[in-house]
């Protein structure tokens, strides 16, 4: 299968996983179509370690994952998302002893600040999702079809519960978007007007089931004028 071939083969699955509209709602949805692409004959990007960029997290709480433990190609992070088990989140979720918060928004809201603050006033940590030592991964996952792309984003967000669940067996966590904006972000670019997008109540708007739920999620809201 050459490389061409695999992401078409991706881009197919990913209609069929979710229903044309570009969000997945499970782990092994993510899972499917991220290994249609990563085969042994997927472009060369694929198994070729990407430059990392680092982070400034000096605005948080705390960085996420240390550059060393950061997936170094587009196979290790399938490999890192398939690596966690079925029951695995489900088990963290019932050991948590602290609130899990998410403040959503678009660009340029006031998100940084809002959940920089937030953490440190609750005595937490800050989470930013997709994580941003990602980056380097990210940019390559943009070149793909929009339907594959967004299967880096729903990975990430497995990710990114592993962390969070992790934190919030010891401190509250504020989450800078998660699901909401992948599921946001998917749809935007399907259509063009807000009256043709899925009413309230379709089953897309339903959270996945096997990502933890949250405590408490907020939309920061600022008029443009």
């Amino acid at each position: 299968m050459s490389s061409k071939s695999a992401v078409t083969r991706a881009v197919k699955l990913s209609y069929q996983k979710s229903k044309g509209f570009n969000v997945y709602k499970t782990k092994e949805d993510v899972q499917t179509i991220c290994t249609a692409f990563t085969t042994k004959n997927a472009a060369s990007w694929v198994n070729t370690p990407q430059p990392q960029i680092p982070f400034d997290g000096s605005d948080s709480v705390c960085d996420l994952a240390v550059m060393s433990d950061v997936p170094k190609t587009a196979k290790e992070f399938v490999d890192r998302v398939s690596s966690i088990g079925k029951n695995e989140l489900i088990s963290m979720a019932i050991r948590k002893q602290h609130p899990i918060i998410v403040v959503e928004g678009l660009d340029g809201v006031g998100k940084t600040t809002v959940t920089s603050h937030l953490a440190k006033q609750l005595g937490g940590v800050l989470v930013r999702t997709p994580d941003p030592n990602l980056e380097h991964l990210r940019q390559n996952f943009r070149s793909l079809p929009e339907p594959v792309s967004r299967s880096f984003y729903c990975g990430a967000n497995y990710l990114a519960a592993v962390h969070i669940l992790t934190e919030a067996k010891s401190r509250p966590v504020v989450v800078d978007r998660w699901w909401a904006s992948t599921c946001a972000m998917g749809i935007a670019a399907l259509f063009n007007h807000v009256d043709d997008i899925p009413p309230q109540g379709h089953e897309l708007w339903n959270w996945p089931s096997d990502l933890p739920n949250i405590d408490a999620g907020f939309v920061l809201d600022v008029p443009e004028d």
